[in-house]
């Protein structure tokens, strides 16, 4: 997603890249990353793209790391709970507690 090209001084060298992200994705309600600094990078640090700034606003909005998307927005507590009425899926989550997803998120969850 241009977090390493923005990360070693070339943020002007992801432009591409973020319009082909905003381009690709503006339409989901939901885009789920599995990396907190992924998702930090596209949320925080994507240069403005002109004349798509309304669709990555909104897009901004849409981006979520995977544990947050689980329990902030499926709601999901527990590890193993019944996903939908035709399935059960057994959830196994890793949590990797890095830095920047902490210091983005704020706290790692405290169930699963």
């Amino acid at each position: 997603m241009g977090s390493r090209l923005a990360n070693a001084g070339y943020a002007r060298d992801t432009v591409g890249t973020a319009r082909h992200f905003i381009e690709t994705f503006n339409d989901f309600d939901y885009v789920v990353c599995p990396s907190g600094s992924c998702t930090l990078h596209v949320k925080e640090h994507f240069p403005a793209i002109a004349g798509l700034e309304k669709e990555q606003e909104a897009l901004e909005h849409k981006i979520y790391e995977l544990i947050e998307f689980i329990t902030d927005v499926l709601k999901i507590e527990q590890a193993g709970r019944e996903i939908s009425p035709s399935s059960r899926l057994p959830l196994l989550l890793p949590w990797a507690a890095r830095a920047a997803s902490l210091l983005w998120i704020g706290t790692q969850p405290t169930s699963l």
